[in-house]
């Protein structure tokens, strides 16, 4: 292939993939002003100006653009679990759901509602975006290295922590907690967790 075809190749790789963007970020400014049902064809095509042909040739309906922009926030959060793992200091549970709680929020109707349409991933087969395993191991031997590796049932820790953030999000996504409160209940997330755990050994 030729110098100049690859290059013509290139760019026109480079305005797909700034198309799609677009699009995305139109269907996100939907979302944020008249939720997930707002979305059509139409809609996105007027917010992102194109014409609407040009978003049927990147997604067939509605459901595949909170898909993607779904899948998106699935990038985030793993983004944002592995940096702030990784920034050091004594307490990475606590440092990482703080700052998984300031990122949920900092977009609060849009990933409100992205969380909420989650079961969405599952219809397509999509499968969600999760911590890398070396930071979840590391997670696991801070864990035990305070003596939180298991419950008094034998149930992993681990498990327990993901139960417990999944519960709050849920109850943020759905209007129980205000920004507010989430962010206090995810900086109070180990701390709770520790107290979890010593309580159901004292229970033996």
């Amino acid at each position: 292939m030729s110098s100049r075809k690859v290059a013509r190749v290139e760019r026109a790789t480079v305005e797909l993939r700034e198309t799609r963007a677009n699009l995305l970020e139109a269907a996100a400014k939907l979302i944020r002003i008249s939720g997930v049902h707002s979305l059509t064809h139409a809609a996105i095509a007027a917010e992102a100006g194109v014409a609407r042909q040009s978003v049927y040739r990147y997604f067939k309906d509605p459901e595949e653009v909170v898909v993607a922009l779904a899948e998106n926030l699935g990038v985030v959060v793993r983004d944002t679990f592995n940096t702030s793992f990784e920034d050091g200091g004594p307490d990475p549970l606590a440092r990482t759901s703080k700052a998984l709680a300031s990122m949920l929020v900092s977009d609060s109707v849009l990933n409100k509602a992205l969380y909420l349409s989650a079961p969405l991933l599952i219809a397509q087969g999509k499968s969600p975006v999760f911590p890398n395993e070396k930071n979840e191991e590391a997670l696991g031997r801070q864990l035990e290295a305070s003596g939180l590796a298991e419950s008094s049932e034998g149930t992993d820790m681990l498990d327990i922590v993901g139960t417990y953030f999944y519960g709050l999000v849920y109850k943020w996504a759905t209007g129980s907690k205000s920004d507010k409160e989430f962010c206090a209940a995810m900086g109070r997330l180990a701390s709770d967790i520790a107290e979890l755990a010593a309580g159901r050994r004292a229970s033996l």
